[in-house]
């Protein structure tokens, strides 16, 4: 957190400069260091702009490049591939939301929070080949067993999430056909895990946490549907991207 506010009234202009060097990130508002972070990873990848629902100007923008620490491979951002927003983070755009679902699909800034008490959220639009980004958190329970999380895709094959440790992933059609993936290192509840699913024809194939778990067939699948949200519980989302496959 900030050390001190130092940001000007509205209307007037605050002079920002962020120096990024060997994983430590410091915060200089109108001359002076207000916050940092340490060990940052990834320590290399893009910069972006950005105003938390408020109309805001920029100006002055410079950059200077210093001498490189040679950041390990794992220490680099992913390349851009050309993933699309499926949550802005300020409404549910793009998401099938009557009025039930936009009291329990609560969006907090970058995050997507489900109260657990509700139904499914559905994307409005369909997709065929692509690939679904999404980042979920569990909050810290104890002393309760929790219920498999679902995707669905293609608007009939779930993929269920164990929301235990060692359990494993599976594939069910809404024809009853199951089949089931390696298992699942779930971090600790509190924590966020990224989910990956690449669907390229009939071949669904799912990453868990940088992991592959594995990839399956599933013959008799729609060509393309909707992507749909359906846990079980009280859960965060972020990062909910889609990269449509040519």
């Amino acid at each position: 957190m900030p050390s001190e506010n130092r940001a000007r009234g509205a209307g007037e202009w605050n002079h920002y400069r962020v120096e990024a060097k060997d994983g430590v990130i410091k915060l200089h508002v109108n001359g002076k260091v207000v916050s940092g972070l340490s060990k940052c990873r990834p320590r290399k990848g893009y910069l972006a702009l950005e105003s938390e629902g408020s109309e805001c100007h920029f100006r002055n923008l410079r950059i200077k490049e210093l001498p490189s620490s040679d950041p390990a491979q794992e220490e680099i951002a992913n390349q851009a591939q050309g993933h699309q927003n499926l949550f802005t983070g300020l409404d549910l755009a793009g998401w099938k939301a009557d009025a039930d679902a936009n009291r329990h699909w609560q969006p907090r800034d970058y995050v997507l929070h489900y109260d657990g008490k509700g139904k499914e959220l559905r994307t409005e639009k369909e997709y065929a080949d692509a690939e679904f980004i999404a980042d979920f958190r569990i909050p810290a329970q104890k002393g309760k067993t929790l219920q498999p999380c679902k995707l669905e895709f293609r608007d009939q094959v779930f993929l269920e999430v164990p929301l235990t440790k060692g359990g494993p992933l599976s594939f069910v059609q809404s024809t009853g056909l199951e089949q089931r993936l390696s298992a699942v290192n779930l971090k600790a509840n509190g924590q966020w895990n990224r989910l990956q699913v690449t669907l390229k024809g009939t071949t669904f194939r799912v990453t868990l946490n940088g992991e592959a778990a594995g990839e399956i067939e599933m013959h008799g699948a729609a060509r393309k549907g909707v992507l749909a949200l359906v846990p079980s519980e009280e859960m965060d989302f972020a990062n909910l991207f889609v990269h449509e496959l040519q």
